[in-house]
């Protein structure tokens, strides 16, 4: 029996040395991706997110902070002004910005939006740090285009998004189309104003 000790002891040492390797390869993972899944409001214009695709997309900010957005902490900028772009894919919308970015490590991340992504322009930001976006109305009614503005998600970090599970953006249209019509009783020429 005294014999068998020093091969079991070796045989032991040699499958714990290999398991830990194994161990160690698996530890070894790939951060994972900011992605975007997105939602709407009912709106006239662009009534879904297939819609908003065909429109051009939307503008996305992202910061990433050590801590919450409340406490005012220092900001870095991981997108900003990104154009992202969707393309539709059966009954899905596949969001498209470019070079991908990956969730940094023990860091808070915030997010911003507006789409379509040629509706307004970036004209600084507010107190808070949020975009400000400037949008003119068109005059003509034909020309007018909407105006869809995110809910701020604030605060997420990446082991919230494990297996790319997307960010969620919920657009909220920031405009009304308001339409009327108009009976002339007596066939009189009149003009509205």
């Amino acid at each position: 029996m005294k014999q068998y000790l020093p091969i079991i002891a070796l045989t032991a040492v040699a499958a714990f040395s290999c398991n830990r390797e194994t161990v160690e390869g698996k530890g070894d993972k790939a951060p994972s991706r900011i992605g975007f899944a997105t939602q709407l409001t009912r709106g006239n214009t662009i009534t879904d997110p297939a819609s908003l695709a065909e429109k051009g997309g939307f503008n996305v900010w992202a910061f990433s902070h050590a801590a919450k957005w409340s406490e005012n902490p220092a900001k870095t900028p991981l997108l900003d002004g990104t154009h992202v772009t969707g393309t539709v894919s059966g009954s899905d919308i596949i969001w498209d910005y470019g070079t991908q970015i990956d969730w940094p490590e023990n860091e808070y991340v915030s997010f911003f939006a507006y789409g379509p992504a040629e509706s307004a322009t970036v004209s600084g930001t507010t107190i808070d740090g949020i975009p400000a976006i400037d949008f003119t109305v068109a005059t003509s009614p034909q020309q007018q285009t909407d105006l869809l503005i995110a809910t701020p998600v604030y605060d997420q970090t990446g082991p919230m998004y494990s297996n790319s599970k997307p960010v969620g953006i919920f657009f909220n249209h920031a405009l009304s189309r308001i339409g009327f019509s108009g009976l002339l009783l007596n066939n009189d020429d009149q003009r509205v104003r």
